[in-house]
């Protein structure tokens, strides 16, 4: 006579198989926006004296299941990230010389809930990221830790999928986890990301709109969500080479990190018209002629 409760056990699809979904789906179901500029991340080396490194940022709404069996305080404040999903993903991953710190992309990639499940987005964000175990590599994020990390983390445990090393490694506290949020605001209250951007000369305010990611799905247009997603992650990029810049003593990281983004935008052609606003710098040109004056006369 009691309530009776039904376990409904995730689809197959979630399950093991999911890792032979990816690769069936990869060609067809990925994001147009972020093209094949790191379909061959994986199989490319790395030069000699460099370490591979990874941008991820995500875009989230509330999950419909979870929050009808949330109580009403866990959908507010810090704690909504557990009633949260993933739509939206986008890995920038570079590679970074350990000797003087200079950067080159090796390649961004966008990932959609508009194009494939979620079971299969987890497990190619698994294959993108770099190995946790593999000495050098790093993972930089904004907020990572607490929210874009800890979601993949609970949406994985959610699908059943536990098979994921990369995403588990890295979800949990990894020394090699540069998080730019307390990098540039050890202590609360911690900047914004777009005031982060302000600082370093970027400008991610364009790219913001006070529409949530919820009502842009809802009207079935992705694109506002892929540019502010492609957005968080050049900014990401360019506010960890000034960390590192000034961790080391020297511009190579900022100068690098300028010059090979504007080269990923202008790569994209049409698609990277969302990304412009990243593609320049008005010291870069400057940058570039004393470091090229630096090293003649430190040659001579």
């Amino acid at each position: 006579s009691g309530a009776r409760f039904v376990v409904r056990h995730p689809p197959l699809l979630h399950c093991a198989p999911w890792r032979r979904q990816v690769c069936v789906q990869k060609s067809s179901r990925c994001s147009p926006f972020g093209g094949g500029l790191m379909g061959a991340v994986r199989s490319r080396r790395l030069a000699a004296g460099e370490r591979l490194g990874c941008v991820i940022d995500i875009e989230t709404v509330p999950d419909p299941d979870v929050v009808g069996l949330a109580p009403r305080g866990a959908v507010v404040g810090r704690a909504r990230r557990l009633t949260h999903r993933a739509v939206c993903a986008t890995l920038l991953s570079f590679a970074e010389r350990e000797s003087d710190g200079s950067l080159r992309c090796l390649g961004m990639r966008t990932l959609t809930l508009e194009r494939m499940a979620e079971g299969p987005l987890l497990g190619e964000i698994d294959t993108l990221l770099p190995d946790p175990e593999s000495a050098g590599s790093m993972l930089v994020t904004y907020a990572g830790g607490m929210h874009d990390m800890a979601v993949l983390r609970q949406r994985a445990m959610r699908l059943w999928m536990f098979d994921v090393p990369r995403l588990r490694g890295w979800s949990e506290r990894h020394e090699r986890h540069h998080d730019m949020m307390y990098a540039y605001g050890p202590r609360a209250p911690h900047p914004s990301l777009a005031e982060v951007s302000a600082l370093i000369g970027a400008d991610l305010a364009g790219s913001r709109s006070s529409d949530p990611a919820t009502r842009w799905i809802e009207r079935g247009d992705w694109a506002p969500v892929v540019k502010r997603n492609r957005s968080d992650v050049c900014a990401t990029f360019l506010a960890y080479a000034y960390w590192a810049a000034w961790r080391r003593g020297s511009e190579l990281p900022v100068a690098t990190a300028w010059t090979v983004l504007s080269r990923l935008i202008v790569a994209q052609g049409d698609r990277g018209n969302d990304l412009r606003r990243f593609s320049s710098h008005h010291l870069v040109g400057f940058a570039a002629d004393w470091l090229a004056a630096r090293t003649a006369a430190a040659a001579a």
